[in-house]
């Protein structure tokens, strides 16, 4: 969502959070992790194609190295 400006964001972020609410499963590409903050409650971390981690939020603070 960095190619966006605020007002594109704020309107993303909605819709993500209507379909989640409506319990669809959405997959989210992002670089910054406070929009994973917001946004996600499950996470794939991927570094050159390779699956690094899965899980939960709090599953990816156990790996900090991942978030470093």
């Amino acid at each position: 969502m960095s190619g966006l400006d605020p007002l594109g964001r704020a309107q993303i972020r909605e819709i993500v959070q209507a379909l989640q609410q409506q319990g669809k499963t959405i997959c989210l590409n992002a670089n910054a992790l406070s929009e994973v903050e917001q946004l996600c409650d499950h996470v794939a971390i991927l570094a050159q194609g390779e699956l690094l981690c899965v899980g939960t939020l709090s599953d990816l603070y156990q790996f900090s190295w991942l978030v470093h």
